[in-house]
């Protein structure tokens, strides 16, 4: 390989003049071939997500929609991307880790660039707690100890997202909105700046974004 990684002292967002920047996406080799075909490729949810993960998904697409605007295609499903994988200073992921795909797996890793404004970035690790925890994101131990008293004074300490007063899960759910903070630093729920893992959501691929392609076989 011979790629060049961005090195941004900080967390502000690496780009070029033209405002792109540089992502990584890791899919299936059938649907980079679906990508060189449909020149641009807009994804749909084929396949029901796992229950508890459902909510995590339909809470992130309206946050899409307000944040970079909606999908030119209706009823397309968020792409995922990385924009830093645990390193600041190399930010491409490891084609050779595990967790990508199941070992087998015919595959690719493209990396391209993408207009800043078309790209939801977020944590990654603060991503589980819309995705699957359901729980409150405090800014600050303060800020999770009133929470923990609010639901102590009401008998709800420790009851299920679903089973909360609809007012309250509108203030966890508020408090997901964290993950976009790429400066949140909350050191007891994520790493910090320089070692976060960003994901970046967005829209569509083109053909014409893309820079490099790499083949593999997930280990």
């Amino acid at each position: 390989m011979n790629e060049k990684y961005d090195t941004s002292p900080n967390m502000k967002i690496k780009k070029d003049s033209q405002n792109l920047v540089t992502l990584w996406t890791f899919q299936p080799y059938d649907i980079y071939q679906q990508i060189l075909k449909e020149k641009v490729y807009f994804p749909q949810a084929t396949e029901p997500f796992l229950p508890d993960w459902d909510h995590g998904y339909q809470w992130l697409i309206p946050q899409m929609n307000n944040r970079i605007g909606p999908s030119q295609q209706p009823g397309s499903f968020p792409i995922w991307a990385w924009y830093q994988w645990g390193s600041e200073i190399r930010k491409c992921p490891y084609i050779r880790a595990k967790g990508h795909f199941e070992t087998g797996t015919h595959a690719v890793r493209i990396k391209f660039q993408k207009p800043l404004a078309e790209i939801l970035l977020s944590d990654f690790d603060l991503w589980h707690f819309p995705l699957a925890w359901k729980a409150y994101l405090p800014q600050n131990q303060l800020d999770e100890n009133n929470f923990e008293e609010q639901l102590k004074q009401i008998n709800l300490k420790n009851t299920h997202f679903h089973q909360l007063p609809k007012s309250i899960q509108q203030t966890i759910e508020k408090s997901w909105e964290h993950i976009f903070n790429l400066e949140y630093n909350n050191l007891d729920y994520s790493l910090p700046s320089q070692q976060k893992y960003i994901q970046a959501t967005f829209w569509s691929l083109d053909v014409n974004e893309i820079i490099q392609v790499e083949e593999f076989i997930a280990a």
